[in-house]
């Protein structure tokens, strides 16, 4: 699965707003540290495992749903 440029700025957007460091963004996605630092550190598109996937974009939808 790939996470796309507007994936990963909305989840570093949502932990800015949220004020979450990396650990605490990582226990909220139940991702391990090296996943979670790929996901945020890497240039898009980053190819990730279906699970971090679906992690990523259900806390997506979530948090996105909460603002409208």
């Amino acid at each position: 699965m790939i996470l796309n440029s507007k994936q990963q700025y909305e989840l570093l957007k949502l932990k800015s707003i949220k004020r979450l460091n990396d650990k605490q963004l990582g226990e909220v996605l139940n991702l391990n540290h090296g996943t979670l630092k790929r996901v945020l550190d890497s240039e898009a598109p980053i190819s990730v495992s279906t699970k971090t996937y679906t992690v990523v974009n259900n806390f997506l939808l979530e948090e996105l749903s909460k603002h409208d």
